[in-house]
């Protein structure tokens, strides 16, 4: 093999590697933004059991009520 076609061997795994490590960067700053996301989605659903549990209590209370009164 040559000099100039070592030097061109070289530069294009280069290249490769980088842009090996420029995909894994990529895929780190995803990966973080769908942690971040799934933690948003946990918190709505922690809320929505919350506000469930509040309108099974109301509407036990409803019923308690409805039949106190018939």
């Amino acid at each position: 093999m040559t000099d100039e076609e070592l030097k061109q061997l070289i530069a294009s795994n280069a290249k490769a590697i980088q842009a090996a490590a420029d995909e894994r960067v990529e895929l780190r700053l995803a990966v973080g933004r769908l942690e971040e996301n799934i933690g948003c989605i946990d918190r709505a659903i922690e809320q929505l059991t919350t506000l469930n549990q509040g309108i099974v209590r109301l509407l036990a209370s409803l019923d308690d009520r409805i039949i106190r009164n018939s």
